[in-house]
This record gives C-alpha cells, structure tokens and sequence, in this order.
C-alpha cells in the first residue's frame, strides 16, 4: 500500500535508499497533491501489483486477515476454480505487508507436478541459494526458523501430499512463520485453518432490487466491471437488468466465469449472451487474457484442472452425479450412481474434499450439490459415455419411488418436514417429469413412469400452490393414453380433481370427475383412490343436485370404513357431514357428522386437511349461530396457515374470525381482522375478494365513527 513515511515501521528504515524516500525523511510535510510513494520494500516482497481492482471480497480479506493476526499459523483458502482463491490471496498478503518483518512472498506451485520441486520452487521465491552441502528443503526450514514472515503457496492440490509434508516441518521449526494456502483440497495437517471461499453474492432474478442497487451485488458488479472493461458505453438498464442478474446467477457468482461471459459483451446483447450461456455454456465460457494461466483462459480448463487429479472411479462418479439437478441425498447418489465399479460412500468424499460436490446442510437433512457449472461439465462427460441412458433410467426410477413413499406421509403428523424435503428435491422431481414427458409416445415404460410421479406429487402441488405444476402435469397428455396403465390413469382422474378442482372450483368438476370419469375410477381404481373422488365430490362439490351428492356421501362413508389410512376416513367423514349439512338441510346430523371428522383428522395432527375441516365446521357453527365454537375453530384454522405456510388459507380463517366478530359485536376487533384479510387476499392475487372485504372494513370504520378511514376503504373498493 501507500503509506507516508510516518506509518513505516522502523525495520524498513534500514533499507531506504531510494531519492524519493530520503526526501520524505528530511521533508515530510509534502503538499496534498504530492504523489504518493510507494513504500513496499522488493526485497520484502515478491507480491505482484495486481491489473484488476479486487470486486468485493471484503468480508472474507477482512476475516482471513483477522485469524492471521491472531496467531492462525495457517489458513488455507478452498473452493472450485474460478472462484478467485489466488487474487484473494493477493489482496491479504497486500493488506499484511507492514505486519511481518521479514516480509510477505507469494509461490506460485502451479507448474509444479513432482513433490521434490516443492521446496525449490519456494527456495527460489526467498532467494535461498543452492547448497551441495545440505538439501536445499534443509535451506528452507532454516531460513524460516527465526523468520517474521508470511508465505502464500498457491495451486497447492495437484501436489497436496507434498506441501502437507513440508509445510508442517515449516510450522513446527518457525513459531514466528504463517502460511496462506489456496488449494481445492485441504491440507488436512493440524495447524490448518480451512475458510472456505464461496461464489459471489448474487441477486434474486425473480424480485430485482431497484436499478441503482443492483450493482451493490459484488457478481454483479464484477459483470459490468469486466464488460466495460471491452466496452466502454457498457450500461445497466431497466431492459438488460434482468439478463444481467440471470446470467450471474446461471454462473453460480463464480467470479472466472462472470468474467469470461463479461467480455463476451464485445459480441452479444446481455438477452443474446444468457441465452448462449443456457445452450452451450462451456463452448461460450472461453478466450480467457492472454497473460493468464492457461486453466483460467476457459472455463473447462479451470475444472479440468481439478478433473485430472481423480481417480477413474472418481472422475466416473462426478460425471454420473451430473445427472442430479439440484441437491442430492447420499442415498439417492449411492441408488442412481453406485455399482461395483464405483463405492459412493468412499468416493463422494474426495469430491467434496476437492470442492466439485458442496454439502448443502438443511434443518433435517444434509443434501449434496454441485455448482451449475460444474454440472454441465459433468453432463458432457456422462453424456459421451454409453451408460447415459442407464444412468438417466435409475435416476427417474429412484424418484418416482420415493414420491410414491413419501405421498402417504404428507397425510401425517409429519406433513411439514416431508413437504420441506420435497422442496429440497424439487428441481429433480421437475427434471424426472420433463425427461419422461420428452420420450416418444411409443416408450410407454417411461411415459407411465412420468405419470407415477405427477401422481404422488398432488398433495404437495395443493399444499405449496403449485398450480402451475398440477396443471402441466396432470393434464399432460399421458393422462389419457390408453397405452398406459388404467390403474395410474384412473388415480390421475381424481388426483387432478382434488388439486386443479381445488384452485379452480365447480368448473373443473365438469371436465374430469363427470358420470363417466368416475366410471373408469370405479372400474380400474383401488379402494382408497375411490373413497377420496367420493369424498371430493361430496366435501368440496356440495353444489351438486342433493340426492346425488348425499349418495355418493352414503357410498364413500360405507367405503372408507375398510380403509386403514385415518386420513382418508376422515376425508370420507367431512364429505358426508358437508353434503348433508350444506347439500340435504339434515343439519344436526351434518354438524355430527363434521365434528366427527374434524375430530378424526386432529388427532392425527396432519395441517392440510384439519385446515379445511376447520373452515367447513366452522361456517357451520356460523349459520349456527354458535359464535363461541365458530371463532374457536377459526383460530385454529389460523394457527395450521401460518405453520404450514399456506397464504389461502390463511384468508379464509381471517374472514370467518372477521364475520365473528361483527354477530359478537366487536367491531374494533372486526375491523382489525378485516384489514388483515384485505392485506391476505391481495398478497394471494384475489382482487376480487379484496374488493369485499374493504366493503366490510369500511362498515366497521363506519360503526367506530373512523369515517375518514372509512371513506379510504370504499375508495379502495372503488
């Protein structure tokens, strides 16, 4: 850095002897606009001044520097090439040229394959002479004994046995010594501080920041550093913002590849780069400066770099994990990867150890993953061997059976955590659907694998309103050909009625389950698949003419009595009590036949369904009359929204508690209620209800005398 003489510290007196320093001694209260003197020491320091300012980083040059000055002896920055281990190394050594008197000096150990050139390559930096008296790695340790000093050793994985070895003699013979390690691969000695060093910060493309506070993103702010840097009328605009922000995000905020898409901008608009980057990234992500290491001039090299020091059964397992889109667990990896060939187990180790596969850790759950850009290069080479199709098959075959294990479980006590862990594995779910959907009309195995799959998947689709999955995907036209299974076509009848009939209501019920939809359900159905279209079309299709709607409700009631899952007894019993309650007028038996239900379903403890139980009774209990039962269980309806995250649901609780209030009278609270619903019901996109509900909270200013408040609500309305 630039200091004045004033911040030298006393062991660079001795070595002053340039004209512009001795004039700072004698003279040192220089003009302001004298030009700085540059104060680092060669003899000090092998530190190169880098070309390019450092983009962000502050945060890790702050905390590396911290466990240097307290005493770390070593630090070894990790990550997977490009993402900017070695200018990082510069800048702390830059930041901690004062500290150490016997200087900072950088090794680059890059060139270097054969662990007896380790300590000539670092000889050679500190200007120890060879000897033919003693080994020059006997020359090292001495010359570090007594040393105040910091050694960056750079590119360390292709030789890391060798610099473990060495650097541990190093720290055990020199107390004052510190080393900073880049490396891909731990050292893994004692005295080794891991600080793993993440992509760059990264915006979220589906809800951009305002223009001017996007480029505080540091991948960002790297992109439209570097495309300035090829052209100069470079800008940021309200149009090219959003591929802009889409581009660092498919780069995973690795800065090499930010960088060599950032001078692609000589050639291509940011909508024309995202899309190459989407078809042919590794093709696109090349013509690195020409003074830099061939590894960081593309972006294969820089993974091919770590790729050659696997093993085969490790450079075999990394190409069938590209396979997985998104996180992974170790036991869908050991499932779709593992063979005789390859022991996962053993294997996935090393590739975390050498930063090609990420330990994603979740509440419950520790997930593996890989950046996207270490995917594609996976993918290419899984995709040149001839056991991609094998590879793909296991892959779509171990996802439909664990959605099919984990469908039942989504009725359960346990619903939350197993619809946390499908969201986990959301991406690959996708991927299963879109691959056997892709398959020719004639690949029926594969086809009725993809129906399987959006089959197990409704609850979670109705439960995270996922609407436009359920309607890709159920309506696909695999759901009606013949080809397939009856059983699966049939489960997929009443499956899309109980997710897309959910979101859309009566109109749906006429396009599926019609008379002769349910016909085929009854023909080629199980039982438990029966009971829940009878239930359907009970509990949420009370608008059918009531003689048939209360005979469907005997049928599913008599049914679900040979069901084991309490569940679907319970959505048996609702669909009875709703249909004779709102459909027949039998109201006291519907009102017992709901209770019973509700009951059932609580003691479960499952959310989902115990949320609609509670809307359903506790309408009833409104037309009732009965206030006090009515607000109790809206609050409950409330209480299982928010813990199960679901937004229309939460709306409806919060109407029912608002009508509450209005028959007890409190219009304070009334009105506290409303304004939540309004607030509820716009957040979910219904407009219309919204218009409603400031209707009401306007009467319940009005009864207050809030009249101002009340005259903003019906503009509002208006």
């Amino acid at each position: 850095p630039d200091v004045s003489f004033r911040d030298l510290g006393a062991h660079q007196l001795k070595n002053l002897s340039r004209p512009e320093l001795i004039f700072q001694l004698v003279a040192p209260d220089l003009p302001s606009d004298f030009p700085p003197l540059r104060t680092i020491d060669r003899r000090h320091t092998n530190l190169l001044v880098p070309v390019n300012e450092l983009i962000g980083r502050t945060r890790e040059v702050a905390e590396v520097v911290k466990l240097l000055q307290e005493n770390t002896r070593l630090v070894t920055l990790t990550g997977p090439g490009g993402t900017g281990k070695t200018r990082l190394s510069l800048q702390i050594g830059a930041e901690l040229l004062e500290r150490y008197a016997d200087g900072v000096w950088f090794v680059d150990l890059s060139p270097v394959s054969d662990p007896e050139q380790i300590p000539i390559a670092i000889a050679q930096v500190l200007g120890i002479p060879e000897s033919p008296d003693r080994p020059i790695r006997d020359g090292v340790l001495r010359w570090v004994h007594e040393r105040q000093a910091l050694i960056v050793l750079d590119n360390c994985e292709q030789i890391i046995a060798g610099i473990a070895n060495l650097v541990a003699a190093m720290l055990r013979g020199a107390p004052k010594l510190h080393i900073l390690a880049t490396s891909r691969i731990p050292l893994r000695i004692a005295a080794e501080q891991e600080y793993a060093v993440e992509p760059l910060g990264l915006p979220d493309p589906s809800a951009l920041p305002v223009l001017e506070q996007l480029s505080q993103y540091d991948a960002v702010a790297l992109f439209i550093t570097r495309a300035r840097a090829v052209r100069a009328d470079f800008n940021i605009t309200n149009t090219n913002a959003p591929a802009v922000a889409e581009i660092c995000v498919h780069l995973d905020g690795l800065p090499l590849a930010i960088e060599l898409a950032a001078a692609r901008i000589r050639l291509f608009s940011p909508e024309q780069l995202l899309s190459r980057l989407l078809s042919a990234r590794m093709q696109t992500l090349v013509g690195g400066a020409r003074d830099l290491p061939a590894r960081q001039q593309t972006i294969r090299a820089a993974i091919d770099w770590s790729y050659r020091l696997l093993t085969p059964a490790q450079q075999t397992l990394l190409a069938r994990l590209g396979v997985f889109v998104g996180g992974w667990t170790l036991e869908a990896a050991e499932a779709v990867c593992g063979d005789n060939q390859v022991d996962v187990l053993v294997e996935i180790d090393t590739l975390v150890e050498h930063s090609l596969v990420q330990v994603i850790d979740t509440s419950d759950i520790r997930l593996y993953g890989m950046l996207e850009t270490i995917r594609m290069y996976a993918v290419e080479w899984l995709r040149a061997s001839s056991e991609f199709p094998v590879i793909q098959q296991h892959y779509a075959q171990y996802f439909v059976r664990s959605a099919e294990a984990i469908e039942p479980k989504l009725r359960t006590s346990q619903q939350v955590m197993w619809i946390t862990r499908l969201e986990s594995l959301e991406a690959n779910l996708v991927a299963v659907l879109t691959w056997a959907h892709a398959g020719q009309q004639t690949d029926h195995a594969r086809r009725e694998l993809g129906l399987r799959l959006a089959n197990a998947l409704w609850l979670f689709w109705l439960i995270r309103n996922r609407i436009y999955d359920a309607r890709i995907w159920l309506t696909a036209d695999w759901a009606d050909d013949p080809s397939l299974s009856g059983q699966a076509r049939a489960r997929t009848i009443v499956v899309r009625e109980l997710t897309i009939g959910w979101f859309e209501g009566i109109r749906s019920y006429r396009r599926w389950l019609t008379k002769e939809g349910l016909a085929f359900v009854r023909a080629n159905a199980d039982t438990t698949t029966l009971v829940m279209a009878l239930a359907d079309l009970t509990f949420f299709k009370t608008q059918l003419v009531s003689n048939v709607a209360v005979e469907y409700a005997h049928e599913c009631r008599q049914l679900a009595s040979s069901v084991t899952d309490p569940w679907v007894r319970a959505y048996a019993q609702l669909g009875y009590g709703a249909t004779t309650y709102f459909a027949h007028g039998h109201t006291n038996e519907g009102i017992d036949a709901l209770r019973v239900g509700f009951d059932l379903i609580q003691q479960t403890q499952e959310r989902w369904l115990s949320v609609c139980a509670a809307w359903t009774l506790g309408i009833a209990w409104l037309a009732h009359r009965e206030y006090v039962n009515a607000k109790q269980v809206f609050l409950l309806n409330l209480q299982l929204c928010d813990e199960l995250a679901l937004q229309i649901g939460r709306t409806y609780a919060l109407w029912g508690l608002g009508i509450v209030a209005v028959n007890e009278a409190d219009f304070k609270q009334a009105y506290v209620y409303q304004a939540q619903h309004i607030q509820a019901e716009l957040a979910v996109g219904n407009v219309t209800s919204g218009f409603f509900s400031n209707i009401c909270a306007s009467e319940c200013a009005q009864v207050l005398g809030l009249f101002t408040l009340a005259r903003q609500h019906l503009t509002q309305a208006e």
